[in-house]
């Protein structure tokens, strides 16, 4: 996301600056509105109910800007990507508070930041491959596609998700 928004507003949409200011702006009212909303959400239905939601949220984001290049659907699509990165980190925070032992919660949450920066790293040399080849709109729709496999991942495996 932060390497590829300024090429998308630059070479996708043909905007200036005030686009990628106002897209950081939405993009973090979507968190905050995250931030507020879903404790709550999640202490009425449970880490196992907001979980796939916030993924298919952040899904719909990400399938909006490859579908609909356009200011108006950019800052849409940010307020969701906002939302959707904020709910996922809150949900799963809380489902790993509910489902796994205090005394392994720390090599847990280990694995899982080393895991996060692999992915990261291998995902990162991906996009760039393919925006030099052929712009932002195709590496986001690889990253649609794996967010779709993930909440498919997610999906067939709620029955562990016992918070």
């Amino acid at each position: 996301g932060n390497y590829l928004f300024p090429i998308y507003i630059a070479q996708t949409l043909h905007a200036g600056a005030w686009v990628f200011g106002a897209g950081e702006i939405v993009f973090a009212l979507g968190a905050v509105i995250a931030g507020i909303w879903l404790p709550r959400l999640i202490a009425e239905h449970s880490a196992r109910s907001t979980v796939p939601v916030t993924i298919a949220i952040f899904a719909a984001g990400v399938a909006i800007l490859v579908l609909f290049p356009h200011v108006a659907p950019y800052l849409v699509a940010a307020l969701l990507l906002g939302f959707g990165n904020a709910g996922i980190r809150v949900a799963r925070s809380a489902a790993m508070l509910h489902l796994i032992d205090n005394k392994v919660m720390g090599r847990v949450g280990s694995f899982f930041h080393a895991y996060d920066r692999v992915l990261r790293t291998l995902l990162t040399s991906t996009v760039i491959a393919i925006v030099a080849t052929d712009g932002a709109r195709p590496a986001f729709a690889m990253l649609l596609v794996l967010v779709l496999l993930g909440l498919v991942a997610v999906l067939r495996s709620r029955s562990a998700l016992t918070a």
